[in-house]
């Protein structure tokens, strides 16, 4: 899956996430996103472009497209968010693995990563240990305090058979650091900083013209 449609990190899970729903059969997906986000769009032209009938849902909206499906005999995958035990995490692990062939952990001291889902970093944190353990990682929670990333990278590491792997004594403290990034107003959120930007994206010249999606898509 290539082409300039198909914007964003989150591609590389998309092909983890789709392979999975062709090996099973599935005529249909069901993914979610914010409003803000270019990983709808992502989902849509890669799934369509598989064959699948796309089904998206914006986040914080109740939907029980799922349901629906169901019972019209389309049963669809429903592509996980990264939540632990989402093989995605193996496309982050290979991401590293990018990292590691280019010269990252030999060059530099320290890898910074925003973290939301703490996906990634639960990844990172993989990749680093199996390439020698050389970089210190920080991850910049954008939407949740130190103690819930703790406990999620936590268990996407023991989901994984990491912890097993490392063995006793090694929790995540120990292999990350966790800062609690601006979650000012809120995440996805615009604020007058936000604005101040666009005003002068606007007086440069440049058009920011962006079409978002309400509620459900089907």
């Amino acid at each position: 899956m290539t082409g300039s449609t198909l914007s964003g990190h989150k591609v590389r899970k998309l092909e983890f996430h789709f392979a999975e729903a062709l090996e099973k059969d599935y005529k249909a997906v069901i993914g979610s996103g914010g409003d803000v986000s270019n990983y709808c769009r992502a989902i849509a032209v890669a799934g369509k472009e598989l064959g699948f009938n796309v089904h998206l849902i914006q986040y914080g909206v109740t939907c029980k497209t799922g349901v629906r499906l169901e019972i019209e005999g389309e049963p669809a995958y429903i592509l996980p968010v990264g939540d632990p035990g989402d093989p995605a995490i193996y496309a982050y692990i290979d991401t590293f693995h990018e990292l590691f062939l280019q010269g990252v952990t030999e060059e530099f001291t320290d890898l910074v990563v925003s973290c939301g889902r703490c996906i990634t970093t639960s990844a990172f944190i993989i990749g680093n240990y199996l390439t020698g353990g050389k970089l210190r990682i920080h991850a910049l929670s954008v939407n949740r305090s130190k103690t819930q990333c703790r406990m999620r990278i936590a268990d996407m590491l023991q989901i994984s058979g990491f912890l097993q792997l490392v063995g006793n004594g090694v929790d995540a403290e120990d292999l990350v650091s966790v800062v609690e990034a601006s979650r000012e107003p809120k995440y996805g959120v615009f604020c007058d900083e936000h604005l101040g930007v666009t005003t002068v994206y606007k007086k440069m010249g440049f058009s920011s013209k962006r079409k978002t999606f309400s509620h459900y898509i089907g």
